[in-house]
């Protein structure tokens, strides 16, 4: 498989050049912090060291975007700059409980999450969901594929995940979709689209990591590492 050099994003004064795709989305996960209860915003965007909110920098992009330029592969027309890319959104499951220990449900505060992450993720223009089989993994994608009209579609825990990324790219190439794994694959999945190893294991109170992976026809792949902080719940404990 060939490597393709991650591009790390960055914070700058003028907003960088994106393809209307990739806006899109950041737009789309942006709604939920705009229209958030907590005004001190419930969604951030984790770039490097660096928390932002994403409400104000991603609406001052709007409008000022432009269509990469088309690139032409060795030997090959070049490719439109218009042509979809494909956007992984890839998390971890939301907390779950002790018991039982073999295949243990979402607890009260994994459930909440996984509310939330629907009302996060629902505007961003997901087409297809996957998960494990467990039922940790499901439930965390059940709310946002009711909410979408989709079903959750199941994925071997055990299949290689060069295999695994490969055949979604394929199935799913120009489109968006919602991969829901564990502490060590999610981390994986995303070495793989980039080619290189890059982010080691979740920690193990580590639920809140989204990654927003951007793979285009042509050129280098992007990733955006979110915090989803869920809104305090009446009488639900965390820790």
């Amino acid at each position: 498989m060939s490597s393709v050099s991650p591009r790390p994003v960055r914070i700058s004064l003028r907003p960088p050049i994106m393809s209307m795709k990739w806006m899109s989305c950041w737009l789309g996960l942006a709604l939920h912090s705009i229209r958030g209860q907590n005004k001190q915003s419930l969604f951030k965007v984790n770039l490097g060291t660096k928390n932002i909110s994403l409400g104000a920098w991603l609406l001052a992009l709007w409008g000022l975007l432009a269509c990469q330029p088309a690139t032409a592969p060795e030997g090959g027309a070049a490719v439109p700059a218009d042509r979809p890319a494909t956007v992984f959104y890839l998390l971890r499951h939301a907390e779950q409980a002790t018991e039982p220990a073999e295949d243990p449900p979402l607890r009260a505060l994994g459930v909440a999450r996984a509310a939330h992450l629907a009302e996060v993720l629902a505007p961003a223009g997901v087409e297809a969901i996957y998960a494990t089989p467990y039922r940790r993994a499901q439930a965390t994608v059940v709310p946002l594929a009711d909410s979408l009209g989709l079903s959750v579609l199941t994925y071997d825990p055990d299949l290689d995940l060069s295999v695994l990324i490969d055949s979604l790219s394929r199935q799913h190439a120009g489109q968006r979709i919602c991969i829901v794994g564990h502490s060590s694959t999610i981390p994986g999945m995303v070495n793989v689209l980039l080619g290189a190893n890059r982010y080691e294991s979740l920690a193990k109170s580590d639920f809140a990591s989204l990654f927003m992976v951007m793979k285009p026809a042509q050129g280098p792949v992007e990733v955006l590492r979110f915090s989803l902080p869920i809104p305090e719940v009446e009488g639900i404990k965390r820790g």
